[in-house]
């Protein structure tokens, strides 16, 4: 497989039920916040790959779902060559819809940083 250096192919994301039920069914390492919550499971695909659970009984509007989306989208896209080679489900808990751009991207700054200083002690203790 051949990546564009900034691309978002489907290789990079999970793409139906099997991939999401693979995670819930072990989950290696999670990152919770206020806002959202990462669980993640160590794939053996050489990448990481992302999935989102924004449902509307958390993010009421389309349009805001669509925003957090988008944000989360570009920040993975960009940041991915810094990630644990895990599947990573994000899931949106209520109250991330209010919160600006800036502060939907700091979030999750702090929030990969915190999956991948987890995945990074969960591989020293398995070697």
């Amino acid at each position: 497989m051949s990546l564009k250096p900034f691309g978002y192919p489907k290789e990079l994301r999970l793409l139906n039920a099997r991939d999401y039920q693979t995670v819930f069914n072990k989950v290696d390492v999670k990152a919770p916040s206020e806002h959202t919550l990462l669980l993640a499971r160590v794939n053996n695909l050489g990448h990481p790959r992302l999935g989102f659970i924004f449902s509307k009984k958390n993010i009421r509007f389309a349009v805001q779902r669509n925003r957090i989306k988008r944000i989360t989208k570009d920040y993975y896209r960009l940041n991915r060559h810094t990630l644990p080679n895990m599947d990573i489900i994000i899931m949106a808990r209520k109250g991330v819809d209010q919160l600006s751009n800036d502060e939907v991207r700091s979030m999750l700054k702090k929030q990969f940083n915190k999956l991948a200083k987890r995945a990074s002690k969960l591989t020293t203790i398995n070697n």
